[in-house]
């Protein structure tokens, strides 16, 4: 074989594998993807491509396994279209007669017989002198929305998923009401019982708050559980499951055992406990580890109390636990085993996560993971029992929600830590070679590697995506609405080798129309509105797809731009979309007009290329006129106030900066757009931004708490402006 041939069966095999051969950036710059490339991320999907022999046999293998295979692994349908799935066979193997029977998810069976020569043919194949025949069987019955099983004789059997054409749109309805909701960040907010993080039971508070306040929603950063075992790691977009709940987030007091046990009360009460969660409380910034420490002396005591008085007693709460953990099968229990091991091995070396554990705890199914487990399974049943608590407390945040239209808006992180317990348990589909992040853009010019392991299409498919809708489930539980961080995912996904530059990176591509179906599904059982995060480089024709699937646009007033290069009118925006300011990445409205988000990115050395920080400045005063001028035209702001923003620049007065941001949300609650997220920062008047994108030590990502305690916002006059500018959306 020649270098030529095995150069062609390369970029044979990654076209077939998804992997684009060139794109192109924000700036509409190309890039050819190289060889090296190609090869990296090939051998990441578990392609053997390191000789010419082994990658001539993958790509013949590949391009020909549709056709060795009688049933694709699944079918996916969209109601009402007839289910229709296709039988490959030989001549060989064509019998006169095929009975089939439908097993549908409740249950309820159905069965059938086609005659092979009575289908239609839609291909023919020869291959290794066989003649193979694709031909169409049509299943003539309506099934429920759903995951079904279809048997064809000896044949082999196919899952169906049967899913309706839009996701669920609730109250409110396209176009006959708006909305508005506050987001939040739920480490950050402050209340004289939490110890020093916001937790389950600030939640339901500030639910009842905005409830109170006439909003629609509480929108959270995600909840996905991070690594117990190194608190200090708390961004919510690196996850170590997104199946899973942050049990740091947990209210230990709130906690039943705690009432019951006099020794975690005594322990929590004593002076030093008390005066250790005083300074917690009252510092400006989370303090992780600290706040983790203190959680988990207390939890081990209840724990150790629930199994002596109510497993061991088998209570009602005892059986209520023993329920939780079987509903929660294996996903449950790998993730405890997981967090086990992760405690377990927390020294160096092995501390660096599964990656550096001994070769016989890296693989989940193995012998000595079982051992571990029944050896520890005192402790894997404490992981398990935080879950469990988390759940409870997450459910009583929804049900105050109950009087709100929306609810709890949840956010799904893209993808997930290599090193953690979602890789760990499903390294088929999670890959640990390649990260996700996207090419350059103008915030990031030499691109972006976010050091998240994404799911392999093709492993997705092979599974009948169950991987995939099981954690569209898992977030859309308790959720009236669900945001999908990057959602452009859906269709392709930017991969780079692990250790490479983004410079080195490609797109690949995802089965859009299938992934969409089943979040259409699960979007319409968990009635749960789905809403896309698509900022930044979208595929052609990606957003109108969305639409039409009713995922909801993501529009930030920080971006949106008419056809002249003008800010958008209020009634520029889609009818069929969230609006905001800005998003965690983005400065507050308060940063963004003093220009401190400038001064910030130059001390950390973040501007683009060749800007400088006068050139900054400058820009960003014009992009002040530019939003005081769109402010007037919208009469969303006075011209006296903003006579006095233009004479101050970037320092006005405390007052006239809360009448800016009421007027930004003023002017954004005049859209159309179904749902409008007023941030909890914006109203607090915070200039402090919640993460820097490029930074992990040089900036307290993931650490500034609210200044105001959830009892008195209410009174706070920030707040009051906003609720102000936003209520009269249920007028117009």
């Amino acid at each position: 074989m020649t270098a030529d041939d095995s150069a062609g069966d390369l970029d044979c095999l990654a076209e077939l594998a998804g992997i684009e051969s060139v794109h192109r950036d924000y700036f509409g710059r190309q890039t050819v993807v190289s060889q090296e490339t190609k090869r990296a991320l090939l051998r990441a999907l578990g392609f053997p491509v390191d000789d010419p022999a082994g990658l001539a046999s993958a790509l013949r293998s590949f391009a020909e396994r549709s056709w060795w295979r009688a049933l694709e692994p699944v079918c996916v349908t969209i109601a009402p279209d007839p289910i229709r799935v296709g039988l490959t066979l030989t001549q060989a193997a064509q019998g006169d007669a095929l009975e089939w029977w439908l097993t549908e998810e409740c249950g309820r069976s159905h069965r059938g017989v086609a005659r092979w020569d009575d289908l239609p043919v839609r291909e023919e194949r020869a291959l290794e002198g066989r003649s193979i025949e694709r031909r169409e069987l049509e299943i003539g019955i309506a099934l429920p929305f759903g995951y079904h099983r279809l048997e064809v004789g000896d044949l082999g059997t196919t899952s169906v998923i049967v899913a309706p054409k839009h996701c669920f749109l609730s109250r409110p309805e396209a176009g006959k009401e708006r909305t508005w909701g506050l987001a939040i960040q739920l480490y950050a907010l402050s209340s004289p019982t939490n110890w020093g993080v916001g937790d389950f039971s600030d939640l339901r508070e500030i639910a009842q708050v905005t409830a109170s306040a006439g909003g629609a929603s509480v929108a959270l950063n995600p909840l996905h559980e991070l690594d117990p075992a190194n608190p200090a790691a708390a961004s919510p977009y690196a996850p170590s499951s997104r199946l899973h709940l942050n049990v740091a987030s947990l209210d230990v007091e709130a906690i039943p055992d705690f009432a019951e046990c006099s020794e975690a009360r005594r322990i929590a009460t004593s002076p030093a406990f008390a005066a250790r969660l005083s300074d917690l409380r009252a510092a400006p910034l989370v303090d992780y580890e600290s706040v983790a420490t203190c959680k988990r002396a207390i939890l081990d005591v209840l724990f150790a109390w629930f199994r002596r008085h109510h497993l061991e007693r088998k209570t009602a709460r005892g059986r209520a636990f023993q329920a939780f953990v079987e509903a929660g099968g294996p996903a449950l229990q790998q993730l405890a085993t997981f967090e086990t091991l992760r405690e377990h091995f927390s020294d160096p070396p092995f501390s660096f996560g599964p990656a550096a554990w001994p070769q016989a705890f890296r693989d989940c199914t193995s012998q000595a993971v079982a051992k571990f487990s029944a050896v520890h399974s005192e402790r894997v049943q404490f992981f398990a029992y935080l879950q469990w608590n988390a759940d409870v407390q997450l459910a009583a945040a929804e049900r105050a929600c109950a009087e709100m239209p929306v609810g709890l808006f949840r956010d799904l992180a893209v993808g997930a830590s290599p090193d953690g317990a979602e890789a760990w348990s499903d390294p088929a589909t999670l890959l640990r070679d390649v990260t996700l992040g996207a090419p350059s853009d103008p915030l990031n010019v030499h691109g972006q590697s976010w050091g998240l392991a994404p799911q392999s299409p093709i492993a997705l498919r092979e599974r009948a995506y169950a991987p995939f809708s099981a954690l569209i489930r898992a977030n859309m539980r308790y959720a009236g609405a669900l945001r999908i961080d990057h959602v452009m995912g859906w269709q392709r996904q930017f991969w780079i080798p692990v250790g490479h530059p983004p410079s080195d990176g490609a797109y690949v591509r995802f089965p859009l129309a299938d992934l969409l179906a089943v979040v259409a599904l699960e979007s319409a059982r968990n009635t749960c509105i789905v809403v896309g995060e698509d900022l930044g480089t979208l595929p052609d024709g990606f957003r109108e797809t969305m639409r039409d699937s009713q995922v909801l646009s993501s529009r930030l007033l920080y971006f949106e731009r008419a056809e002249d290069g003008e800010i958008a009118a209020p009634e520029q925006y889609p009818t069929a979309a969230v609006v905001s300011p800005g998003t965690h990445d983005l400065p507050t409205l308060p940063a963004f007009w003093t220009a401190r988000d400038v001064q910030l990115r130059a001390t950390l050395g973040l501007l683009p290329v060749g800007e400088s920080p006068a050139d900054a400045l400058a820009h960003r005063e014009s992009e002040r006129e530019a939003f005081l001028s769109a402010f007037l035209r919208a009469h969303a702001l006075g011209i006296d106030v903003a006579t006095r923003l233009r004479s101050a620049g970037a320092s006005p007065e405390p007052a006239d900066l809360r009448a800016l941001v009421a007027a930004a949300y003023r002017y954004l609650a005049r859209s159309p757009s179904l749902m409008l997220t007023v941030s909890l920062d914006d109203m607090l008047g915070s200039a402090l931004q919640v993460n820097v994108p490029g930074t992990v030590l040089e900036h307290p990502n993931w650490q500034h708490k609210a200044g105001v305690p959830i009892s008195k916002l209410l009174q706070d006059a920030g707040f009051a402006a906003v609720i102000d500018a936003v209520r009269e959306r249920a007028s117009v």
